[in-house]
């Protein structure tokens, strides 16, 4: 004869493993959902905190550029201008405009390499364009520095440290492209 007991346990023992099975397929679905989502987050700041940046600070920065080499906004905005390194000597808007926008990016690096912003969203974004402000403004900055304006030679390092990784992020894919390109190679 057939032990009810027995199969009660049976009963129970499968009704388990499955409730088990169930949430640990609840679980990874969650995990999955929570990394789309943080990735989803982190992609939309980035893209929201440049986008205010750029709107703001790296404007004023470029009008202000315009107005000291006395070009158009558009030449100014290019970056292929070179600049003296003093430059920003009897120049206080320019000054004041290059330092904040100097820190400003300085804070959205540090959240690139934190993790809070995303590399690849930005280079995407404005990768050449941030270059190429960088090498026209970096012989200012550095004079600032050499002045020692209340300014340490970290000043600016994590900019800095980005600038060089889309330079050479670009650098890379400019190469590759030409590669690409190239039928010798193909």
């Amino acid at each position: 004869m057939i032990d009810v007991q027995m199969i009660i346990g049976i009963v129970t023992s499968i009704c388990t493993i499955a409730a088990v099975v169930a949430a640990i397929l609840t679980f990874n679905v969650a995990k999955e959902s929570f990394h789309a989502d943080h990735k989803r987050r982190k992609l939309q700041a980035t893209l929201e905190y440049y986008g205010k940046l750029s709107n703001t600070v790296t404007v004023q920065l470029k009008h202000a550029l315009s107005k000291v080499l006395n070009v158009s906004y558009a030449e100014a905005s290019c970056g292929k201008i070179p600049l003296a390194k003093d430059i920003w000597k009897g120049e206080p808007d320019l000054q004041e405009k290059l330092l904040v926008y100097c820190r400003n990016m300085e804070h959205f690096a540090v959240g690139i390499k934190e993790g809070i912003f995303d590399f690849d969203t930005f280079y995407y974004v404005a990768g050449k364009t941030t270059i190429d402000l960088f090498t026209q403004i970096s012989p200012v900055i550095d004079d600032i520095i050499t002045a020692n304006r209340g300014y340490s030679s970290d000043f600016c390092c994590a900019y800095k440290s980005l600038c060089k990784d889309l330079s050479d992020k670009y650098n890379s894919e400019t190469l590759k492209s030409k590669n690409d390109d190239n039928p010798i190679t193909n």
